[in-house]
């Protein structure tokens, strides 16, 4: 087993199906480098609370567009981060390999609630709300905060981050367990909103073996054009 060595940075790299990963590189500040050990990750516990995260960003004029509102992508960008950031925190144990790497499969009720302006403190709280073997849901709350100002909730989002090894396959994660009732409530909802993740997937035909839209048939194509002709007569009417 190799020791894994602290880094200053997390660097980005490539890995299988094109998605972002990002590798594993543990940072000063989150604690002391550890050596792995022959645990296996799905039988560590670790605390909810203990990767629990708040990142801060400025909102820039070149974040923002001519009428001053932060980008929505901006946003989502440095709502992955602060997930990213977060899942390392958990996954960071000595159970798991120093060449794991983090990547974001799924986005789900990205709901924006309000905007941000130029000159906002925008203030991201991450939590991890369960882990599923080898994936994490990320409960992310956004809130913004011009000077002297009130906190204001600007967004909500959940993310699902997958641990992939150095082959870009899945790996296992360690599990986690909530410390308030809070925290309690979340973890419930999790797999309520795994549920519909799945069932979502098999709507659409995410799957290996299907496409994105439904299969076409004869009947299908009847009532399209039924439809087409209904709504071109009400618009002559």
């Amino acid at each position: 087993a190799h020791p894994i060595k602290s880094q200053t940075s997390i660097k980005p790299k490539a890995w299988t199906g094109n998605r972002k990963r990002l590798s594993i590189m543990l940072r000063e500040g989150f604690a002391e480098p550890i050596a792995p050990n022959s645990a296996h990750p799905e039988r560590v516990v670790r605390s909810m609370t203990e990767s629990m995260l708040q990142m801060t960003k400025v909102v820039l004029p070149s974040d923002a567009n001519h009428m001053n509102n932060t980008f929505g992508g901006n946003i989502m960008s440095w709502m992955d981060d602060a997930a990213t950031v977060c899942a390392i925190k958990h996954i960071r144990h000595p159970s798991m390999k120093p060449d794991t790497g983090l990547a974001t499969i799924a986005v789900d009720s990205m709901a924006f609630l309000g905007p941000s302006m130029t000159g906002d403190r925008v203030t991201f709280f991450a939590q991890i709300n369960r882990a599923f073997g080898t994936t994490l849901e990320v409960g992310i709350r956004v809130e913004a905060q011009a000077l002297g100002g009130p906190m204001r909730h600007i967004n909500s989002g959940y993310l699902t981050l997958m641990a992939v090894d150095s082959r870009g396959k899945p790996t296992a994660v360690p599990k986690i367990e909530p410390d308030t009732e809070k925290q309690k409530e979340q973890f419930l909802k999790a797999i309520g909103r795994r549920q519909l993740r799945m069932e979502r997937k098999k709507l659409t035909g995410e799957n290996k073996n299907t496409g994105l839209s439904w299969n076409w048939s004869d009947e299908m194509a009847n009532e399209i054009s039924i439809a087409n002709i209904y709504g071109l007569l009400k618009v002559a009417n």
